[in-house]
Order: structure tokens, then sequence, then C-alpha cells
């Protein structure tokens, strides 16, 4: 096999890699937060009106941060990884911004 097989090979599973570790922490992130409610859910509990709704809105704005946070971290660091990953196996400098490009999107 040449050099340019393993070095696509090599690109290849880095992606598979990166996106299995970013899923596995956001369902490790996710399944860590869920709390059980101190009440039976056939319990009524006296609250004002839109208290439901708030405490959502709350959740989904906390989860919503933490992902967009995780994403572009992840991209700021897959970057410099691809372009090292691509000087290493040799490529020519327009096939290494190609690759560089490609991390961006990973």
């Amino acid at each position: 096999m040449s050099a340019e097989n393993w070095t696509l090979y090599f690109i290849v599973a880095y992606g598979v890699f990166y996106f299995a570790l970013l899923f596995g922490v956001i369902f490790f992130l996710r399944w860590r937060r869920k709390t059980k409610w101190p009440f039976k859910d056939s319990d009524k509990l006296l609250r004002g009106p839109g208290e439901g709704l708030r405490r959502q809105l709350t959740q989904l704005d906390e989860s919503l941060l933490l992902e967009l946070a995780g994403a572009i971290l992840g991209a700021l660091l897959a970057v410099p990884g691809t372009a090292w990953l691509a000087r290493q196996a040799g490529l020519s400098p327009s096939a290494t911004i190609i690759a560089i490009l490609g991390g961006c999107c990973f």
C-alpha cells in the first residue's frame, strides 16, 4: 500500500474516533445530569403560571450552551490536529490546506 492510502485511512480513522469521542462525551454528560424528582408524578404541586416552561427553557439553554461549546472546542482542536497529520504524512501544501478544511468539517 502506498503512503497516500495510509494517510487517507488515518484521516478517516481520526474522524471516526473524533465523532465517537464527541458523542460519547455528550451522551455521558446528559446521562449524568439526570436527577430524580423528589415527589411522585401523581402529586400536584402549586406553582406560578409558566414555571414549568421556565424550567424547560433553562434546561434547554444549559444543554445548548454545553453542546455548542464542545463543538467549537472540538473544531479548534481538530484543525491543528489535521494540519499536523497532513505535514507528518508529507502531503503537498495544497493537499494540506484541503486536509485542514476537512478538519474544520469534523
